[in-house]
């Protein structure tokens, strides 16, 4: 029932029924009973995200914000922080959110809890996810969710190709001078905060505008899954392989195969290793950052 209150919470329960006529968008346990339907479209959209649910892959278009310099993001949307991120996407952050939860991709089913932290100088009560992952920016604790693999798609000015790359080759880690260990993404679903202003319950991506980092955020939708993300000068757009800026670009989400399984959980434990034999952790500081 977990997934059923997120979506509901993110389209609203008129749309939720409408969706629910659909056959196979939710995992069967909280389905209705089924009923006769016409044969579903291949490919639906959620706002500007496209998704395509035989293949449980998303789609979305964007253009190259950074091509060679700091990010502490990989994509963002208008009006986040496109100064760090490789990419800028059309979309809204929750409606990007809602395609993978009726994808049936699980986000972790956060926690939240009212935790007391010091802010200028004053001790003040700020509502934070628990025993999932990051509770704050740079936090190095891992974050929970479903693995997932992002690739970009792109067409070459030059040779007029198309082009096509997984997200982390197109990051340099500058403490190994190689591209971003292939782990993957963990879907983390963001959050949903009290706006100080209105009292009103929101969806903090859609605040943020953020939506995959590489320096952990508890506000992002697709986290980096790595010990690393707790370090915020660690990473940097490969401006070897980023194509030039403004390229419109398409980033696909999709499910791992078992090659991929394979080379992230072995990318996770060689970070390990590393970390262990320095004596560290992957993370910078231990205090809370603020935004």
């Amino acid at each position: 029932m977990h997934t059923m209150r997120r979506i509901t919470a993110l389209m609203g329960p008129v749309l939720v029924f409408s969706f629910l006529a659909l056959p196979g968008l939710l995992t069967s346990e909280e389905e209705s009973e089924p009923a006769p339907a016409p044969k579903p479209k291949p490919m639906l959209e959620v706002g500007k995200v496209r998704l395509f649910r035989t293949e449980r892959r998303i789609e979305v278009d964007g253009r190259i914000a950074v091509q060679n310099r700091a990010i502490e993001l990989f994509a963002c949307c208008e009006g986040g922080k496109v100064h760090e991120s490789v990419i800028v996407l059309d979309c809204k952050p929750s409606n990007l959110n809602l395609a993978l939860l009726l994808l049936g991709f699980d986000d972790g089913g956060q926690v939240m809890e009212k935790v007391k932290m010091e802010e200028n100088g004053k001790i003040v009560e700020k509502e934070m996810p628990v025993e999932n992952g990051p509770r704050f920016f740079g936090d190095s604790r891992k974050p929970v969710g479903e693995r997932l693999i992002v690739t970009v798609q792109w067409t070459d000015s030059e040779t007029r190709k198309p082009r096509k790359v997984r997200a982390e080759e197109m990051i340099l880690d500058v403490s190994r001078q190689k591209t971003m260990r292939k782990a993957g993404w963990t879907f983390t679903g963001s959050r949903w905060v009290e706006n100080p202003r209105t009292g009103k319950t929101e969806f903090a991506a859609d605040h943020t505008r953020t939506v995959m980092t590489t320096y952990h955020d508890p506000n992002t939708i697709l986290e980096n899954p790595l010990l690393s993300g707790g370090n915020d000068e660690l990473f940097q757009a490969n401006g070897a392989l980023v194509p030039p800026m403004h390229t419109r670009v398409t980033i696909v989400i999709s499910v791992p195969g078992p090659d991929e399984k394979r080379e992230a959980a072995e990318a996770e434990a060689e970070e390990e290793k590393e970390s262990r034999e320095k004596g560290g952790d992957g993370k910078k500081s231990e205090e809370p950052r603020k935004e």
